[in-house]
């Protein structure tokens, strides 16, 4: 334990100090900002992101309906002329 002493210090020192320059940097200033709780949003922005997921929400909503529809017209092509098929067999014949 004790032939890694002269390197401990030198490393911990290292290591402190780098500590110590990132609290002091603007990041470290965030960060400690953001603990304290002063990095909150202000009213205006929250309103506006609540306003944004709203018209998110919305916005899936009416993707769903388009999918669902777009499902509905592939289904009616792929039956091809059955429909019609079925249509002219239910029709009595004209004339008589």
């Amino acid at each position: 334990m004790i032939q890694f002493m002269p390197f401990m210090i030198p490393i911990v020192g290292i290591v402190f100090g780098s500590l110590v320059l990132i609290a002091r940097s603007p990041i470290g200033q965030a960060m400690a900002r953001r603990i304290s709780g002063e990095g909150r949003m202000s009213e205006d922005v929250h309103q506006h992101l609540t306003e944004v997921q709203a018209e998110l929400e919305a916005l899936r909503g009416e993707l769903a309906e388009t999918q669902e529809r777009l499902d509905f017209a592939e289904r009616l092509l792929l039956r091809g002329d059955q429909p019609a098929a079925a249509e002219r067999q239910v029709r009595p014949p004209l004339g008589g």
